[in-house]
This record gives structure tokens, C-alpha cells and sequence, in this order.
């Protein structure tokens, strides 16, 4: 059981900095093209958003998996994951991947749900 979960908490924690480092790095995409970064806002190209979203619900699902291997009870599905989910799908809706400024807000909002 403590290898599952802490399994489980590893690969959630790479789910997570997935769509952090795409979302850091859609700001930056001019200066990457100019010094030659291939960073992996470059690699999805105009599938930013689509990757995000996949990277996002394999982190959902990592933290309902989980808190099942952990017999977590109701106030963690209802805080932990419904909680990350809900916050996940507003930054996904107003996330403009496109505006720099946009992409360093998301970013941040991110980067705290991470240092959980």
C-alpha cells in the first residue's frame, strides 16, 4: 500500500509540473525561438491548451487514486480533488496561451497549488 501511494504521489507530482513548465514557457516562446530552446510550450505548438488539459486530468486522477490507496475519506475527495479539479478547469477556461501576461498568471496560480 505505501509503495501505490507513494507511487501515485510521485507521478502526480510530474503530472503537475508538466502543464507548469508549458504554461512558464508559452510566455517565452519568442525569446526560445531566437536562442533555439525547444521548451514544451514550442513542442505542443497551438496544442498547448489540449496538453494542458490532458496533464491536468492525469493529475486529477492521481490524486483520486491516491487518496483510494490511502483510504482517504469524504473531506479529502471533496477538497483535494473536486477542490484541485474545479480550480483546474477555471485556469484552463481563461487561460490565454497566446498573452504573456495571461500565461505568468496561470503560471503562478500553479506553481502554489503544487507547493502543497
Amino acid at each position: 500500500m505505501v509503495r501505490t501511494t507513494s507511487s501515485l504521489f510521485l507521478y502526480e507530482q510530474v503530472e503537475l509540473m508538466r502543464p507548469l513548465d508549458t504554461v512558464y514557457g508559452c510566455q517565452d516562446k519568442k525569446d526560445d525561438i531566437k536562442v533555439g530552446v525547444w521548451s514544451s510550450a514550442l513542442f505542443f505548438g497551438i496544442h498547448v491548451w489540449t496538453a494542458a488539459v490532458a496533464f491536468d486530468a492525469a493529475f486529477v486522477a492521481c490524486l483520486y487514486f491516491a487518496g483510494v490507496a490511502n483510504g482517504q475519506g469524504l473531506p479529502y475527495f471533496v477538497i483535494s480533488v473536486a477542490g484541485a479539479a474545479v480550480q483546474l478547469v477555471y485556469q484552463l477556461a481563461t487561460m490565454n496561451t497566446e498573452e504573456e501576461g495571461s500565461c505568468w498568471c496561470k503560471y503562478l496560480i500553479l506553481a502554489r497549488i503544487d507547493h502543497h
